[in-house]
């Protein structure tokens, strides 16, 4: 990526930077996870938050797990993200 390219996503960023609640469907070597969100998967690090078991939520940010929520937290942010047309209305 260019360096004008990634000062573009900085300052993005900077604008507004969330974090969201995605499912572990499977635990990885090297403390990493299979995340799924609005039907995509993607390899995240677990290295910030422990204990993390299939089937529980984390709030992802930057392909680092942050904490994990409970599930009735993340259907309910996944929810409010949906009405705001940010994810699909299927995901909650």
């Amino acid at each position: 990526m260019g360096s004008a390219k990634l000062r573009s996503k900085e300052r993005e960023c900077k604008q507004m930077c969330l974090a969201l609640p995605a499912k572990v469907i499977e635990i990885k070597e090297d403390n990493n996870a299979l995340i799924e969100l609005d039907g995509v998967r993607k390899e995240i690090s677990l290295a910030l938050v422990s204990d993390v078991k299939v089937g529980e939520y984390v709030l992802i940010h930057v392909g680092y797990a942050l904490n994990k929520v409970s599930e009735e937290e993340a259907l309910k942010t996944l929810k409010m993200f949906a009405e705001a047309g940010l994810l699909s209305e299927d995901v909650a």
